[in-house]
């Protein structure tokens, strides 16, 4: 299956206003969706640690991020059918490049991991539709290391409810 149509980066940050930054500095961006709904519930690379994003991650709801100019860090969120309850969470692994043609690269979290697991919990915050699982500093967070290209992958598939209406949503900041 090949994947979704790749996402430009420059739309995270069409309201950055440069006579606001200070430093040190985070941009402000908007949540996208690197993996859409239907392609959490299924693992990429059957369930294993994912070495090769190019032949492993090829669902079609799975988007590489192009086009980072500004920010240092990723951060991701699990945004499920607020109706779900999640009998196993799904766990994800993230992968940078700096161009086309570059090299995939693992990207660890702040916690030091590779391996990211987005659970639901009763604390996440909803908007009538969706829920959306709470960000951690370390360990929803991922420094660029000077990419700017991203993939995620899902090396534990998502399991309960509704499954199929989960999402991973992405930030650069």
């Amino acid at each position: 299956m090949a994947l979704g149509a790749a996402l430009d980066g420059s739309e995270l940050f069409r309201r950055l206003d440069l006579s606001r930054v200070v430093c040190p500095s985070n941009i402000a961006s908007d949540w996208v969706d690197l993996r859409d709904e239907g392609s959490v519930d299924a693992a990429d690379n059957a369930g294993s640690d994912i070495t090769n994003p190019d032949t492993q991650i090829t669902d079609a709801g799975a988007h590489i991020l192009k086009k980072i100019k500004a920010g240092t860090v990723l951060r991701l969120r699990l945004r499920y059918d607020d109706g779900d309850t999640l009998t196993t969470d799904p766990v994800v692994q993230v992968f940078g490049r700096h161009s086309d043609d570059g090299g995939w690269q693992r990207l660890r979290n702040k916690s030091g991991n590779i391996d990211l697991t987005l659970s639901d919990a009763a604390t996440d915050v909803e908007d009538g539709t969706d829920k959306f699982s709470d960000v951690d500093e370390d360990a929803n967070s991922f420094d660029l290391d000077g990419c700017d290209q991203v993939i995620v992958g899902v090396k534990t598939a998502a399991a309960g409810t509704n499954p199929e209406l989960c999402a991973v949503e992405g930030k650069v900041i």
